[in-house]
């Protein structure tokens, strides 16, 4: 004949805090799945961003969230003046931090300098000009990226991710 088994002693207070260690931890799941979702880390609608300030003449939408490595684009709208050709200085954090790929339309002369980049375009015969910058970003991190057109300049915040 065996021999009855001991009691299995039980904590239920330890039991307790599994349960609620396990409810946390799949709640945290899930916010983190609808945070993706919705484009805190890459595409989507909290990435997408529009860079305007008053007195400033131009805008740009942009990309709050990117990743290295991964191209991503700047649109920016930039209202016709009397002017023949239109100036654009893309500011030295931008040079630092991206690779640029393609711009369109294509600028007619271009150069750098202590400040950034300086980009010159043909105002032709347009209401306004949208120059769309493609680049892919040389590191992660926290940047703020400046566009300048006179008499002003825009800032743009973008966290970059490994």
């Amino acid at each position: 004949m065996q021999r009855p088994l001991p009691p299995v002693s039980e904590d239920m207070r330890f039991q307790e805090r599994c349960w609620l260690a396990r409810r946390i931890g799949i709640g945290l799941l899930a916010i983190f799945i609808l945070l993706a979702l919705s484009g805190a880390f890459s595409r989507g609608f909290l990435s997408s961003a529009r860079a305007e300030r008053e007195g400033v003449p131009l805008s740009a939408d942009y990309e709050r969230f990117q990743r290295r490595n991964a191209q991503t684009h700047f649109a920016i709208q930039i209202p016709r003046q009397t002017e023949d050709e239109i100036w654009l200085r893309l500011g030295r954090v931008f040079h630092e931090t991206y690779e640029i790929e393609a711009i369109q339309p294509a600028p007619v002369r271009s150069n750098t300098g202590s400040n950034g980049i300086n980009l010159f375009f043909d105002s032709y015969d347009q209401d306004d000009v949208q120059v769309v910058i493609r680049a892919r970003p040389r590191h992660f991190g926290a940047v703020t990226i400046e566009i300048a057109r006179l008499p002003g300049q825009l800032q743009m915040p973008v966290l970059i991710y490994p």
